[in-house]
């Protein structure tokens, strides 16, 4: 009995020498993602064509089977225009038996054959080994900061530090983030004390500028025996420039229409998109 024990346990030991130490071992599954992030002034036909002239490249690839594309869309890096996600589709294992046709050497040659792109951030990864704990392989980090007093110029000039001091270790591969704090966004400065002095309310005027930039729900008609929504929603030349939003009106209390511009000034500010918080923290 003694003798099985004993080699239960050496069999135990020699599993833990010969196992890759790692916490999950990298699981070839056959599919590459790549996140695409090119300027945030960018369009969605300029992301379209990058991505068609990746896909050009990357299917003359050894190993690659075949290649997907979508347009505003990114697992990591979230929505936009300028957003974009590739999958790399590997052919079967049976057909990638040298070391050179692996997944993890596959992807190093996509981030080599794509690192002289200057024209946007692409990114590549695999998929998680245990499928639905995390979006890609490797080590995720969340970096957060903790003065609040930070602004986000700051916070991204820091991280951009910490990758660049990631992407020296030897100890990883490479690093990388999504994070973007140079998005144009359109700031509307609202004077407040002009706005209570024209009777017009806070609320009136996030109305107006809802129904007529972004949509409003109203109600639902039937016609011809078919119930339809009623949306509400200025025409596209009436919301298609800056000069639109001051041309507004908002009404007063007593009803009178008064033009945003007379209270309120627009201007072009650089900020991040989305911003994300733990616990209060940036």
């Amino acid at each position: 009995m003694s003798l099985v024990v004993f080699f239960v346990i050496g069999a135990i030991g020699y599993l833990f020498y010969i196992m890759p130490t790692s916490f999950v071992p990298q699981e070839d599954q056959g599919l590459i993602f790549g996140s695409v992030q090119l300027p945030q002034t960018a369009s969605i036909n300029e992301t379209q064509k990058l991505l068609d002239k990746m896909g050009q490249k990357i299917l003359k690839m050894d190993g690659v089977k075949y290649f997907i594309s979508i347009a505003g869309a990114s697992m990591l890096g979230g929505s936009g225009e300028n957003i974009g996600l590739v999958v790399v589709g590997l052919n079967d294992w049976d057909e990638r038996k040298t070391p050179n046709l692996s997944l993890q050497s596959i992807n190093t040659h996509l981030v080599e054959g794509f690192k002289d792109i200057h024209e946007a951030s692409i990114d590549f990864y695999a998929l998680p080994s245990i499928p639905g704990v995390g979006n890609s392989d490797g080590l995720s980090f969340d970096v957060l900061a903790l003065d609040s007093n930070m602004t986000t110029e700051q916070f991204a000039k820091m991280l951009n530090q910490f990758l660049l001091l990631m992407n020296q270790n030897k100890d990883f591969e490479y690093a990388f983030s999504t994070f973007r704090a140079d998005t144009p966004h359109l700031y509307l400065d609202v004077d407040r004390t002009k706005l209570e002095s024209y009777g017009v309310s806070v609320s009136s005027l996030f109305e107006t500028l809802q129904n007529n930039l972004g949509s409003r729900y109203v109600n639902n008609i039937t016609m011809d025996g078919q119930i339809n929504k009623v949306i509400i929603q200025a025409e596209y030349d009436f919301r298609k420039s800056q000069r639109n939003v001051l041309d507004l009106y908002a009404y007063s209390a007593n009803g009178t229409p008064i033009q945003v511009r007379n209270f309120a000034t627009l201007y072009t500010v650089v900020s991040l998109t989305i911003l994300y918080r733990h616990n209060q923290y940036m």
